[in-house]
């Protein structure tokens, strides 16, 4: 009862914006349990029923599928900022017709890809797209569901720039964990229904869950908490697209940055190894995740959060924050290398004897996760106050080095898979310099130039 009591005054004792925060903290943390374990469940039924190469394909399909996350033009982070913005000054009637604006100007433009991409399709030689030499009319029928369901995805996560504008990334991970329960139910069914590995129904499945659960909660959503802001005709306000589109050009390109380094990195593991060596890269990168996913609910209420503070100008709150935070980040970095340290028992239980992880591959794992934890705080301050510019040239800059880098690695110094992750790091480190450099000026308001854009 005292730690209990504890707890609860911890949580609701302190400024208002802190005391959201920390409610969507703790209620997260709860909701992201749930979804480690489902995706600890995920990974090993997933290979055990399609086997390492199967599940490798359906990885790198969706890592493709991935690549055309461009086309959402960096509205949604657009959105996230000015509906916050909006909020702040409690003006309704602008957050309505930004998110009017934004629902219909990527539904148009996802209606012209997904009727586009029908024309293309037919002309896609999947296997030379995925270096395999099998039966590939399922794997192309699986390629045109995943990509119909990751455009209609991209409409429906506009909520999500909602929610987390109004400082409840708590419930955009209830939705996202609600749809991995109910996707991880759906295929162990197939499994004790179906004997052998069936990639199609599978890959359906994981892919059309989602989209319900997501569908419904918007509904919900737009039929109670945020009626004033139900997406209509009558709102739309092209006006407002010009603002949507200048911050959300600078994201949009951030965007393809960021795509390029993190989505491509299945694709070219299968081009220069194999798919089983996809499946190999993806169970040490899941399970070194679990450290960015539980920080990654500390720091969701910071985007937001900061942008309110800033606009308020209350520095000794942002300061504070990021005190507490950075001591967070030093304390997930001990557990990152605790976890390197128990990998190798950890991983057979999990997954068992078919897919063996080399120690070199978990070491840069715990680097790049490391590093991430310590430097994302930054990114999600400098995202709220939308001062982008300089991460936006170093973001281009990361992406014209990361190719050459990964060459040097895998061709040049043969550190096989590794060096994918290796490259990928290098490559970001002038982001990764830069970005406390820059939030020091910002709290200190000795930022001028670049360094203020």
């Amino acid at each position: 009862m005292i730690l209990f009591n504890k707890i609860f005054e911890f949580v609701t004792k302190g400024h208002p914006r802190s005391v959201k925060a920390k409610k969507n903290v703790l209620i997260s943390f709860g909701i992201k349990g749930i979804s480690i374990l489902v995706q600890l469940l995920y990974i090993p039924l997933l290979v055990n029923y399609l086997g390492t190469t199967d599940y490798g394909l359906f990885l790198t399909l969706s890592s493709i599928v991935g690549w055309f996350s461009f086309f959402n033009l960096g509205l949604t982070f657009g959105l996230k900022n000015h509906f916050a913005e909006a909020l702040a000054v409690n003006d309704q009637e602008k957050a309505g017709k930004l998110v009017s604006t934004t629902y219909i100007v990527l539904s148009v433009v996802f209606a012209v890809v997904m009727s586009l991409s029908l024309l293309v399709f037919p002309f896609v030689n999947v296997e030379k797209l995925f270096n395999i030499k099998l039966d590939s009319s399922d794997l192309y029928i699986l390629m045109i569901i995943t990509f119909f369901s990751f455009c209609i995805r991209m409409i429906l996560q506009v909520i999500f720039a909602v929610l987390e504008a109004d400082q409840r990334p708590a419930e955009v991970s209830f939705v996202n964990m609600l749809s991995s329960v109910l996707s991880l139910i759906s295929v162990f069914i197939i499994t004790r229904l179906k004997s052998y590995g069936d990639l199609l129904l599978t890959g359906s499945i994981i892919n059309i869950v989602p989209l319900i659960v997501m569908s419904l909660y918007t509904v919900i959503l737009f039929s109670g908490r945020y009626k004033n802001y139900r997406p209509s005709l009558k709102k739309l306000d092209f006006s407002y697209s010009k603002g949507l589109f200048n911050l959300g050009g600078k994201f949009f390109i951030i965007q393809i940055a960021d795509m390029i380094l993190f989505s491509t990195t299945n694709f070219i593991i299968i081009q220069y190894f194999s798919a089983k060596d996809v499946t190999i890269y993806n169970i040490g990168y899941r399970y070194f995740s679990i450290i960015s996913m539980l920080f990654g609910i500390i720091i969701a209420p910071l985007w937001s959060a900061t942008t309110e503070a800033f606009i308020k100008e209350d520095f000794v709150w942002i300061r504070n924050t990021f005190r507490k935070i950075r001591f967070i980040g030093l304390v997930f970095v001990f557990c990152a290398f605790c976890m390197l340290m128990v990998s190798e028992p950890v991983i057979r239980i999990w997954v068992g004897e078919k897919v063996l992880i080399p120690f070199s591959l978990k070491l840069v794992f715990f680097v790049n996760v490391s590093t991430g934890v310590l430097f994302t705080p930054y990114v999600a301050f400098l995202n709220g106050v939308s001062k982008i510019k300089l991460n936006l040239y170093l973001t281009v800059l990361n992406t014209c080095t990361f190719f050459p880098y990964i060459l040097l690695f895998i061709k040049g110094i043969g550190l096989g898979v590794a060096g994918v992750v290796l490259g990928s790091f290098f490559a970001e480190l002038p982001c990764r310099i830069s970005q406390p450099i820059q939030y020091y000026k910002l709290v200190n308001k000795t930022a001028k130039g670049i360094w203020n854009a």
